[in-house]
């Protein structure tokens, strides 16, 4: 048994209860899909979270925060993209199950090419809006924290993802932070 294949059937409940509510949603409120596709925009190609980072970067008393999302972003693309979609192999719903494809064609038909496991986009940004609760001001910085909400809400919505996979992709992108925190303090420091 591939571990796809463990996964489809481990959270087989999970996953198709999420999807018929969304695609219960999304019949009665048709605009969701619309809202769906600009938060999933802001993670495709990671064009905005490099772009913030970048401008974190640039200031002195943000600089900290801006090298720890830059050294994650860049394990967390090559980590996800380039070894564990691959590994894992896992279809997207719309490729592997009949109903969950009818759910996509109605509501979304945005395309993705690579496997589904783990969230790509839902683990930038849980890097991102994790790592920006955590090491900012906590006065302003806990509405950080609706940027992976909303992004793995996205990627459900729009039928890319099974929601294991935007879970998953939260507990990596945090994993990544965890990582790259730790090496900032003991090796940059």
């Amino acid at each position: 048994m591939q571990f796809y294949e463990w996964l489809n059937q481990t959270f087989w409940w999970l996953d198709s209860s999420i999807f018929r509510a969304t695609n219960e949603l999304a019949n009665n409120c048709p605009w969701i899909s619309s809202v769906a596709r600009f938060i999933s925009y802001f993670g495709d190609k990671g064009l905005f979270f490099i772009l913030l980072t970048v401008v974190l970067l640039v200031f002195r008393k943000t600089r900290k925060v801006g090298i720890v999302l830059a050294f994650g972003l860049i394990f967390n693309h090559l980590f996800n993209n380039m070894f564990l979609k691959n590994i894992v192999a896992r279809p997207r719903p719309y490729n592997e199950v009949d109903e969950f494809r009818l759910m996509w064609e109605a509501h979304s038909t945005a395309f993705e090419k690579s496997f589904s496991f783990p969230s790509g986009h839902t683990s930038m940004a849980a890097l991102v809006g994790v790592g920006l609760f955590v090491m900012l001001n906590k006065k302003y910085s806990w509405a950080f924290l609706l940027i992976p909400l909303l992004m793995g809400w996205s990627r459900i919505a729009l039928f890319v993802h099974y929601p294991s996979d935007v879970l998953a992709g939260f507990m990596v992108g945090i994993i990544y932070l965890i990582i790259f925190v730790y090496l900032y303090e003991e090796v940059l420091k």
